[in-house]
């Protein structure tokens, strides 16, 4: 599976440093309290909420299979948020920036039926624009990829 990502690989290498550097932070001062109970639980919930944090980064975004020819676009955690489309069934595939939402993935069928998916940008609100023209050019080497 080709995995078309949503987020650039600068922005997530800076949040797995960020993250490191959070639990080395509460690691000394468990360390410094000399093991208290109380500073372990914080540890624990710091872990917890930075486990959380690399699911949501690396589970969302464009997923494009090439033996089963789909594509699935991950929005969210939930099954409302994950669509699957068969690109078969597919005449062409576009997306466009708004600026109340995010992006909304055009999907025009053969049978003549337009489908809008809409993805919201819940981090790094300014890199918009850059997110939109890295999906753009993604999306022109999908749709070569299913010509040829």
């Amino acid at each position: 599976m080709k995995r078309v990502y949503i987020f650039g690989r600068i922005v997530r290498i800076s949040f797995l440093i960020a993250f490191a550097f959070l639990i080395y932070a509460f690691v000394d001062i468990y360390i410094e309290s000399y093991f208290e109970f109380t500073y372990l639980l914080l540890l624990i919930i710091i872990v917890g909420i930075v486990i959380y944090g690399l699911i949501w980064i690396y589970s969302m975004g464009l997923f494009f299979d090439e033996k089963n020819n789909k594509l699935n676009i991950v929005a969210g955690f939930s099954k409302e948020n994950r669509k699957e489309r068969i690109l078969s069934d597919v005449n062409s595939l576009d997306v466009e920036l708004n600026d109340d939402l995010g992006m909304s993935f055009i999907i025009n069928y053969k049978s003549n039926y337009t489908e809008k998916i809409g993805y919201k940008f819940y981090r790094i609100s300014f890199l918009e624009q850059s997110q939109y023209k890295r999906i753009k050019k993604q999306l022109v080497r999908i749709k070569q990829t299913i010509t040829n």
